[in-house]
């Protein structure tokens, strides 16, 4: 389970990143795109580990596979929007 949020908290962090950087959307809307993204895409491989032979589709994983994606999403949000106080040099 662990495994699962180390890597959509990357999925996310990078997802984040990409989407702040290439549209013009407001700051809400780009971390509930790279959430969703990420966990839609963790659907789709918690439905393809179903037909797998020997996985299991579990939705265990699917809620870390989104914990994993929102942490992620929230990290990058927090670099790329930093507080007030930390923009002083």
């Amino acid at each position: 389970m662990l495994e699962h949020i180390i890597e959509y908290s990357i999925l996310g962090f990078l997802l984040h990143a990409l989407i702040s950087s290439t549209r013009d959307c407001t700051r809400a809307r780009v971390f509930v795109l790279a959430v969703l993204l990420a966990s839609l895409y963790g659907l789709t491989d918690e439905i393809h580990q179903f037909f797998v032979p020997g996985r299991i589709c579990g939705l265990e994983d699917l809620v870390a596979d989104t914990l994993g994606a929102l942490i992620g999403s929230f990290i990058s949000f927090l670099r790329l929007n930093p507080a007030p106080d930390s923009q002083r040099s």
